[in-house]
């Protein structure tokens, strides 16, 4: 989750300007840019098992293969609140 804010994060207060959602991390994000740009990339972690988990269809959508990923109802990917201050510094909890 992404929160960009009109205030230096140092300022301690301001207005949210902007929330978006967005799949990633470093392994996710090397792997859906090497499969975008037309080499193999596969994924090889836990994965939840409901057809329709976004983590799931967003990796597939980029053309990870994730067959060989196991996969567990109860895997939960890792989420991060990300706060962008209007200087571009980033505090990531």
């Amino acid at each position: 989750d992404i929160v960009y804010v009109d205030q230096p994060l140092s300022a301690g207060k301001g207005k949210v300007l902007q929330s978006a959602r967005a799949f990633g991390g470093n392994v996710a994000t090397a792997l859906a840019a090497v499969a975008r740009l037309g080499g193999s990339a596969g994924f090889i972690g836990w994965l939840g098992s409901a057809v329709d988990d976004a983590v799931l269809c967003d990796l597939v959508a980029s053309g990870v293969e994730t067959a060989f990923a196991p996969r567990h109802a109860d895997a939960r990917p890792v989420r991060s609140r990300i706060t962008v201050g209007s200087d571009g510094d980033r505090f990531i909890a």
